[in-house]
């Protein structure tokens, strides 16, 4: 659920720009739970994986996005300052 939840928050943030900053948390959360879930050996093996799957995916995502906004922001910046 919380993998999911991450994933969703990426994409909303199409919409409303904030929302990708709870996506980072909330996808280290499902990787967090998934790994647990996995490790106490839940009933529910397919759902664990998925939303470990998902969470680190959404913190990658996260991390790509994050780098490509750093670099539109250095590319943009050096070229407005005039003499």
């Amino acid at each position: 659920m919380l993998g999911i939840g991450a994933c969703g928050l990426i994409f909303l943030s199409l919409l409303f720009p904030y929302s990708i900053l709870l996506a980072l948390p909330v996808g280290i959360a499902a990787m967090i739970t998934g790994h647990s879930a996995i490790r106490n050996k839940t009933s529910f093996v397919g759902k664990a994986r998925m939303g470990k799957i998902l969470g680190f995916a959404a913190v990658i995502i996260f991390a790509a996005l994050l780098v490509l906004v750093a670099l539109i922001l250095i590319s943009s910046g050096g070229s407005s300052i005039d003499n």
